[in-house]
């Protein structure tokens, strides 16, 4: 009796034993395990969180490359991470930039997000239009509105010849009226954009019925392109900090040659930095592009000159670099509709590039759009008769990495229907907005080398004359018959 109940004993403890021993050893087990699950997930972790902040890095990149350039990223699949960028506009000149990364271990979703924010500190075009896009563009509805009656005059006959959208005000330029002392420079409030608000506006020159060509607005001042008189002179600038505005300097561009046949007039402008840059009408009494000093703009001064041979359409600066968009002249080489100047010395402007499409019939380099290191270039059309399309393009979508050398094969074309023309020009992300003669067209550029049409036509009221961009809308001003339009267009649903 005693001894089996000792050997029974004995046993009991061996069995107690094993399950202590194996009781441990799932400890040591689900110890080990769980400390690699930590060890992959933080691994996981910090391999997400470094692609979070690349994606960040790169938007900070481009944006000192162009603010327009930081755009969203779709989501992309990076080994067992999937990538994304959000881009949202704060402001007219802010976007917060988030990065989201995510994965998935052990059937558990994880996720990394970092933000930051990112300012266009060097604001060089004034650009309030958002480059990312938002909303239906497939679809995009169009409000049509007179301008006659917008601004209290219907029976008045006023030639929409440019526009600009800058912080919640359209500002509208005309380059002829059918009465002398008519105004030619409007004003609306578009902070709701579907009803624009007359604020007022002014007569460049009461002495004349011409008006305005160009325009670009800073601050408190806009900076016009005047054709309304050669003698008084060809830049004039407007305060339109006061209501209504007012006309506060008129200059003129320094004459060369007295014995000139031809006058220039103001024909294309672009203000960046204290310096307004001035295209003339084709003049051989001055040079038709023109640096002046406007920092202080009751005493404009002169700075520099070039002769292109032709009058300008359309200018875009940025850095040391001036682009124009101008007629070809073979008889005045270089033969182009592009020219690139370098403006490091205002005083003395250099050509340096330019871009010719050989074999073209006609075809004025005609509108401008720089985003990144892509150069965009609107032309007329180059074949002006017959029913058919032509083959030779109207829109080049061109490399822009090295200015002072534009490769002569563009990176991208598009062949309009004839006889359209592209008279302007705004880019958003992946999408290319063009005003042609009677329509606006939206292009979808994502691959530039086979662009394709995103929506169908958007029919304007009359021929098209002007383009803006503010926030999510486009702005239009078009022509028929003695009656202008301005047109708002916005997503549809």
């Amino acid at each position: 009796m005693t001894s089996n109940s000792k050997r029974g004993f004995s046993t009991l403890e061996i069995l107690i034993a094993f399950a202590v021993i194996i009781l441990a050893l799932t400890s040591v087990v689900t110890l080990i395990f769980s400390s690699q699950s930590v060890a992959v997930d933080s691994r996981a972790d910090s391999e997400a969180t470094a692609k979070a902040q690349s994606l960040l890095e790169s938007a900070r990149a481009a944006a000192l490359l162009d603010f327009n350039s930081v755009n969203p990223v779709a989501p992309a699949q990076d080994g067992m991470y999937q990538k994304s960028l959000d881009v949202q506009t704060q402001g007219f000149y802010t976007k917060k930039v988030t990065a989201t990364v995510t994965w998935q271990t052990q059937g558990r979703s994880q996720s990394v997000e970092l933000a930051t924010l990112i300012s266009n500190w060097e604001n060089i075009s004034k650009d309030d239009c958002n480059s990312g896009l938002s909303g239906n563009w497939q679809n995009p509805q169009i409000n049509n509105l007179d301008l006659g009656s917008l601004i209290g005059d219907s029976s008045g006959a006023y030639t929409i010849s440019d526009m600009e959208a800058y912080q919640n005000k359209l500002y509208v330029a005309v380059s002829s009226t059918a009465v002398k002392t008519a105004p030619d420079f409007f004003v609306f409030d578009v902070s709701n954009p579907a009803q624009p608000v007359f604020l007022g506006g002014v007569d460049n020159d009461p002495k004349v019925i011409a008006g305005i060509t160009a325009l670009r607005v800073s601050g408190k001042y806009a900076y016009v392109a005047s054709a309304s008189s050669y003698a008084r002179g060809q830049l004039q600038i407007i305060d339109v900090s006061v209501n209504p505005p007012q006309v506060v300097t008129t200059y003129k561009i320094p004459v060369i040659n007295s014995g000139g046949g031809s006058k220039g007039l103001g024909s294309g402008i672009f203000y960046s930095n204290g310096f307004v840059y001035l295209g003339l009408t084709k003049t051989d009494s001055e040079n038709e592009f023109n640096v002046v000093d406007v920092s202080n703009v009751l005493n404009p001064v002169f700075k520099g000159s070039l002769h292109i041979g032709n009058g300008i359409n359309a200018i875009y600066a940025k850095g040391n670099y001036v682009y124009l968009a101008h007629p070809t002249d073979a008889a005045d080489p270089p033969e182009e509709q592009l020219s690139v100047l370098d403006v490091t010395n205002p005083a003395s402007p250099q050509r340096v590039s330019g871009f010719f499409y050989n074999g073209s019939s006609g075809g004025n380099g005609k509108s401008l759009a720089l985003v990144g290191s892509t150069l965009y270039l609107g032309r007329t059309a180059s074949k002006i008769s017959g029913s058919g399309a032509d083959a030779i393009p109207e829109f080049y979508a061109l490399n822009n990495l090295n200015p002072n050398n534009i490769p002569a094969a563009a990176l991208g074309t598009v062949a309009l229907a004839t006889p359209e023309s592209l008279n302007a020009l705004t880019i958003r992300d992946y999408l290319a907005f063009f005003l042609v003669t009677d329509q606006l067209q939206i292009w979808n550029i994502s691959d530039i080398a086979n662009i394709t049409q995103w929506a169908g036509p958007i029919a304007l009221p009359g021929g098209s004359a002007a383009m803006a961009c503010e926030g999510n809308y486009i702005y239009a001003g078009s022509a028929l018959g003695s009656k202008n339009f301005i047109s708002i267009i916005s997503v549809g649903p």
